[in-house]
């Protein structure tokens, strides 16, 4: 992300990291969609639970920071809404892509596609949805 100078830059590289650490180390992977599959209805805040979530919330806030930063830089449309929201947002598209090219692989291979061309897909999308527009 700190490679690069504008926002939308920034936040295409952070999804890209997503992508690859799910393609690295995918039983990581798997275990942080096991724990955020779940819903903490109370946390002790000592425990290794509430840590995961500070974490979540840190990569969040990061991630808002970053959008708030394109849209003062103008690489990122004005239009795009709450910066937090929409990096949640984010989250869930790029996290459900990467889920779906790890589970349903052998469906797009009958098709002729990949979970390569479905992830540069989905960053592609997000992209063109966060950019500001011009005329």
């Amino acid at each position: 992300m700190s490679e690069h100078e504008l926002g939308l830059d920034q936040v295409g590289a952070i999804g890209a990291s997503y992508i690859q650490f799910a393609r690295d180390v995918p039983h990581y992977f798997l275990a942080c969609s096991r724990f955020e599959a779940h819903r903490p209805e109370q946390v002790d805040p000592l425990s290794n639970e509430s840590a995961c979530l500070s974490a979540g919330d840190g990569v969040h806030s990061l991630v808002a920071e970053v959008i708030a930063h394109g849209k003062s830089d103008g690489s990122i449309g004005d239009d795009i809404g709450d910066p937090l929201l929409t990096s949640i947002v984010l989250w869930g598209f790029i996290h459900g892509v990467i889920q779906l090219g790890q589970t349903k692989a052998h469906l797009m291979t009958r098709d002729g596609l990949d979970a390569e061309s479905l992830a540069r897909q989905a960053l592609q999308l997000a992209r063109r949805a966060l950019s500001a527009r011009t005329s």
